[in-house]
């Protein structure tokens, strides 16, 4: 298990699972600090497998229809807007 980022998604919040950060099993959303991510800018990618219904799918191929890579870029030090 690792770490759970809430997304929108085709217009619909989604959590999408990473093990990019401190495994403590915390959720973050848009705008909140992360931890365990290195500091400076950085971008992680995760690359993320859906079925029919727009779900996400993990170690199913056979259910997949479409898939999309998801970029998530991080600021340390940087003030919000």
């Amino acid at each position: 298990m690792g770490t759970t980022l809430y997304i929108a998604l085709d217009g619909i919040e989604t959590e999408v699972q990473t093990k990019c950060f401190d495994c403590v099993l915390a959720r973050y959303r848009l705008g909140d600090c992360v931890d365990g991510a290195a500091p400076g800018v950085r971008v992680y990618f995760n690359v993320m497998d859906l079925d029919a219904s727009g779900n996400l799918v993990y170690g199913r191929s056979d259910e997949v229809v479409r898939s999309l890579t998801l970029f998530v870029v991080l600021a340390h030090g940087v003030p919000p807007l």
